[in-house]
């Protein structure tokens, strides 16, 4: 479990990095629309990730009724594995090449 907690841990963490480098002064304003950017991309991901979490307990709860809905859980789970993994290995290349440029 910490390892889809981490997409959540992390999301917050970027949200706040960013949004305390948005509001510094003195910043360039090409630099202060990547970081607004990644900002958005990061509140995106975090409200993705809290409504596929409810998605997943409510199937949870009311699985009790119907058995048979646990198996929705199957793809639920592949879906925030995938949405983690991308989070963790394809983000820090994003933010690195939107605010370095990007360099061949």
């Amino acid at each position: 479990m910490n390892f889809l907690s981490f997409a959540f841990k992390d999301s917050i963490n970027e949200i706040r990095e960013n949004w305390s480098q948005f509001k510094s002064p003195g910043i360039s304003a090409s630099l202060k629309s990547k970081r607004f950017a990644l900002f958005y991309l990061n509140v995106l991901s975090l409200v993705v990730l809290t409504v596929l979490f409810l998605y997943g307990i409510y199937v949870i709860i009311f699985g009790i009724f119907s058995p048979i809905g646990y198996i929705l859980l199957i793809p639920l789970f592949l879906f925030l594995l995938f949405l983690t993994l991308i989070r963790k290995h394809a983000y820090p290349k994003l933010k690195y090449n939107l605010l370095n440029g990007y360099k061949k």
